[in-house]
């Protein structure tokens, strides 16, 4: 499952706080090496957030503490539990499944031309023109399939293109995309196995967290 939360906005300093007790001492840590105030709010969101999604999948309870693997990609010691994370200003993402996965997550980039021709191919060049909404997709994509691989953004960006990738789920390259823009922002997964997006609210956090007090 795919889940997504977008309330970043609505998330008050008093929860900021209240929720602490709720990450494991390791992502607390990272959490508070944060210095603004909304990279405090996603970085605690999108561990919550997978806190609710190995709930609802695994009835799993305790507050996993991250090892990390080729390419950084942070994994559950002794568990076979796929996952991946991403946050943005505009929200938080994650993907458990029960193949590899890779989740992004990007607020809509309105400055792209400084970088564009060092990561696009020439057709998707061509087919994003000037919409900063289009690079942002694209950009999620691009994310996507980098942490799916484990290769992060050192794969050969300039010469994989994904320009053919369309809204909603899409099979390419023996893979399945998912790509979805919101206008504020646009998020994207690659799987072995597509799966549902769902979407979470501040409301269904606060739930869960009570629940498992």
């Amino acid at each position: 499952m795919i889940y997504i939360l977008d309330e970043i906005d609505k998330m008050s300093d008093d929860k900021l706080a209240e929720w602490k007790k709720y990450l494991s001492s390791q992502r607390a840590e990272k959490t508070y090496r944060y210095i603004k105030n909304i990279d405090q709010k996603t970085s605690m969101m999108v561990y919550l957030l997978l806190r609710y999604a190995l709930y609802k999948e695994y009835s799993y309870v305790e507050a996993p503490e991250f090892a990390y693997g080729v390419g950084k990609k942070p994994y559950i010691e002794n568990s076979e539990i796929n996952f991946n994370l991403s946050h943005s200003h505009c929200g938080v993402i994650c993907g458990v499944s029960s193949g590899k996965i890779g989740v992004d997550i990007q607020d809509e980039v309105k400055e792209f031309s400084g970088i564009a021709k060092s990561v696009l191919t020439e057709a998707e060049l061509e087919s994003i023109g000037d919409s900063s909404a289009r690079f942002t997709d694209i950009w999620t994509i691009k994310e996507a399939y980098g942490k799916y691989t484990c290769e992060g953004i050192t794969f050969d960006m300039k010469n994989t293109g994904f320009d053919n990738i369309k809204y909603g789920w899409n099979k390419y390259m023996g893979l399945n995309f998912y790509n979805e823009n919101r206008g504020r922002y646009s998020f994207s997964v690659c799987c072995e196995v597509p799966d549902t997006i769902i979407d979470v609210s501040l409301r269904d956090i606060a739930e869960f967290l009570n629940n498992i007090k």
